[in-house]
């Protein structure tokens, strides 16, 4: 949050204008906080200085007047029904009504249950004394809100901070309110609308294509700049001043000075569009389109920079060059190069701040100790998720609605929410997002349809990988150690060795040679170019499998587990796990996919000619999909439909896929399962409450492996073959991060080389 003296910490003044009229305004000392309002017309009207009246007025009439010394009532309207939501000095009392009626109220004195049945759902709002907790799956924090098919209201009150969001089809409005300040962040197709209030400052600012919307800042006087393609539509009036200026569209367009600094200044739409200079630092600076469009500046560093050729996104880098370099007095936040060097370096002594940009998208991460901020800005939608100290709140906008756990024909929507943990999954047919957060740690998963962008923190490491075009580079900073993985064109240096084993990788052009010694058992690998020859010998058996050009050979079923491998001609059709472990072998005609999962670690081999690859996706179809503990997930998904669907005694995993996307996705109580399949591309997510298999995010530590095409990816299809978690357009990088260890297996054409180091 951006603190600006400006601003009073007992009054907050905000006046949202759109091209015609003002949207809305926010009084208060102890009076109206929070008012919604609509597009067509003015829909606020507060007067009084003991009391406050709160209008909401429709497109055609005023709904409700809500007028009281002593409370604050307030209607939210929307098009054919009402909620309120009641606030007296002690308590909240909340009404929601459903399409036709109200399904059940419980209040009592010193508390409100409000428990709210739909057709398809139920939601549970429990309101005490000084705080609104929202339930629906545990008692002790907020799990969700209320979904509707069309749009989304929430409701988000923890112990120290309120978060309500507004999600309409065309846009989303977010407003945050903690015990000190208010966020607002709206956000539509077209422009970027940020709204933060503080006790001490109110800052706006709404930015267009072409223009920016509003500017308010100031402690004893309003400021506001209303600024459209040809002139001021507002004039600015503080108490000692009045300084506008209404001119052409090629000159300046409103200067506002007074005694001690310049406010705003305003140039043609091809130059600087705002300027606000305070006495001690920078607030926004715009330029050109090919620019920079945003630059928020403190006296010590640089906070924010946003960058994009249209608009405002947040920190964008364009395809030859580093526009940005952000470094403060005692840590660098942000470093991007070139399209072939490093993008991004996080280096803090107590927090983190990520920033992962491609050629037309940021995705931003800020992670610091006792809050997660996650936004997520796309071209025409944002995604927001906030994590405080005790919960999550998580805000997922696609480009119409958010559901929760709703399946449409076209698209996969789904809010999972566990005991101990969110996880938000949005699965488009050309792109996926994904974050995961668990109590302790934010794992956010940008999966694109050409790149692949993974941020990974946890309470004491941060996990960043990025992916490019011509290479990938890998940071992994733990407390105790740091591990980097850097890769040349033409070969790969790196030993894995933790406590319990050594994994050693030799590769030559023409064959692989691979040697996995665990404390139990060992695990030897010999591919050859037209065959593959595997033998994994275990304390209880031995598996051997021969595999040719066209079909496989070998199938064999031990006492305790079941490998199943059927091949035709060039692609893999099943893979079976069995209790204590997944033994994958994917074989095509000239090349050999191997995937080991056991309870304890990940091995992922894959291995063609001259690369690795991780599980096949060929140009139009996914071939296998497997991982689990004690059960089985086989997902063979074509153009058209899925193949195989397996479920457990216990719990059903059920996944129906139309020829665009994922149908259904599973949920249990203690863990969830995801298999989430798309026309183009993959994405898996399985989050266990312990401990992460293949795929997996647990408490502690994330494993993720991202599926997408055209780029470089994790577990990647490029237009005419398979990569391996990093791969570039000459080299493979393969990372594996298990609880305790990280095991990074790196190929290239001429040479392998693998080291496994132990967190310890």
């Amino acid at each position: 949050m951006i603190n600006d003296p400006l601003v009073s910490k007992t009054e907050v003044k905000v006046l949202l204008v759109s091209e015609t009229e003002v949207k809305m305004l926010l009084v208060s000392e102890a009076e109206v906080k929070v008012l919604l309002v609509y597009e067509a017309e003015a829909k606020v009207l507060l007067v009084s200085e003991t009391e406050v009246k709160v209008l909401l007025v429709s497109e055609a009439e005023v709904k409700m007047l809500l007028v009281s010394e002593k409370e604050v009532n307030v209607l939210l309207i929307y098009e054919a029904e009402a909620k309120v939501l009641l606030v007296s000095e002690t308590e909240v009392k909340v009404l929601l009504v459903s399409e036709a009626e109200v399904k059940m109220l419980l209040v009592s004195e010193a508390e409100v249950k409000v428990l709210l049945v739909s057709e398809k759902e139920v939601n549970v709002l429990l309101v005490y004394e000084a705080e609104a907790k929202v339930l629906l799956v545990s008692e002790t924090e907020v799990k969700v809100l209320l979904v509707y098919e069309a749009e989304v209201k929430v409701l988000l009150v923890s112990e120290k901070e309120v978060n309500v969001l507004l999600v309409y089809e065309a846009e989303s409005k977010v407003l945050l309110v903690s015990e000190t300040e208010v966020k607002v962040l709206l956000v539509s197709e077209a422009e970027v609308k940020m709204l933060l209030v503080s006790e001490a400052e109110v800052k706006v600012l709404l930015v267009s294509e072409t223009e920016v919307k509003m500017l308010l800042v100031s402690e004893a006087e309003v400021k506001v700049l209303l600024v459209y393609e040809t002139e001021v539509k507002v004039l600015l009036v503080s108490e000692k001043e009045v300084n506008g200026l209404l001119v052409n569209e090629a000159e300046a367009k409103v200067l506002l000075v007074s005694e001690t600094e310049v406010k705003v200044l305003l140039v043609s739409e091809a130059e600087v569009r705002m300027l606000l200079v305070s006495e001690a630092e920078v607030k926004v600076l715009l330029v050109s389109e090919s620019e920079v469009k945003v630059l928020l500046e403190y006296e010590a560093e640089v906070k924010v920079l946003l960058v994009s050729k249209k608009d405002i996104k947040v920190l964008l880098v364009y395809e030859a060059e580093a526009k940005v370099l952000l470094v403060s007095e005692a840590e660098v936040k942000v470093l991007l190069v070139s399209e072939a060097e490093v993008k991004v370096l996080l280096v803090s002594e107590t927090e983190v701040k990520v920033l992962l940009v491609s050629e037309a998208e940021v995705k931003m991460l800020l992670v610091s100790e006792k809050e997660v901020n996650v936004l997520l800005v796309y071209e025409a939608e944002a995604k927001v998720l906030l994590e405080s100290e005790t919960e999550v709140k998580v805000l997922l906008v696609s480009e119409a609605e958010v559901k929760m756990l709703l399946v449409s024909e076209a698209e996969v929507k789904v809010l999972l929410v566990s005991k101990k943990e969110v996880n938000v999954l949005l699965v488009y047919e050309a792109e996926a997002k994904v974050l995961l957060v668990s109590e302790t740690e934010v794992k956010v998963l940008l999966v694109y349809e050409a790149e692949v962008k993974v941020l990974l923190v946890s309470e004491k490491e941060v996990n960043v990988l990025l992916v490019y075009e011509a290479e990938s580079k890998v940071l992994l900073v733990s407390e105790t150690e740091v591990k980097v993985l850097l890769v040349s064109e033409a070969e790969v240096k790196m030993l894995l060795v933790s406590e319990a084993e050594v994994k050693v990788l030799l590769l030559s052009e023409t064959e692989v040679k691979m040697l996995l010694v665990s404390e139990a058992e060992v695990k030897v690998l010999l591919v050859y170019e037209t065959e593959v020859k595997v033998l994994i010998v275990s304390e209880k058996e031995v598996n051997v499998l021969l595999v040719y050009e066209a079909e496989a050979k070998v199938l064999l079923v031990s006492e305790t587990e079941v490998k199943v491998l059927l091949v035709s001609e060039a692609e893999v059709k099943m893979l079976l796990v069995s209790e204590a472990e997944v033994k994958v072998m994917l074989v095509s005609e000239a090349e050999v996919k191997m995937l080991l999962v056991s309870e304890a670690e990940v091995k992922v081999l894959l291995v063609s000619e001259s690369e690795v690859k991780v599980l096949l996706e060929y140009e139009a179809e996914v071939k296998v999909l497997l991982v689990a503990k004690k059960d089985i997930k086989v997902l063979l998904v074509y153009e058209a439909e899925a193949k195989v669907l397996l479920v457990s005694e216990a719990e059903v995993k059920v996944l129906l896929v139309s020829e665009s996307e994922v149908k259904v996705l599973l949920v249990y109580e203690a863990e969830v399962k995801v298999l989430l399949v798309s026309k183009k591309d993959i994405k898996v997510l399985l989050v266990y409450e312990a401990e992460a298999k293949v795929l997996l995010v647990s408490e502690t530590e994330v494993k993720v492996l991202l599926v997408s095409k055209k780029d470089i990816k994790v577990l990647l299809e490029s237009e005419t073959e398979l990569k391996v978690l990093l791969v570039s357009e000459k080299e493979v990088k393969v990372l594996l991060v298990y609880e305790k260890e990280v095991k990074v297996l790196l190929v290239s054409e001429a040479e392998v080389k693998m080291r496994l180091v132990s967190g310890r």
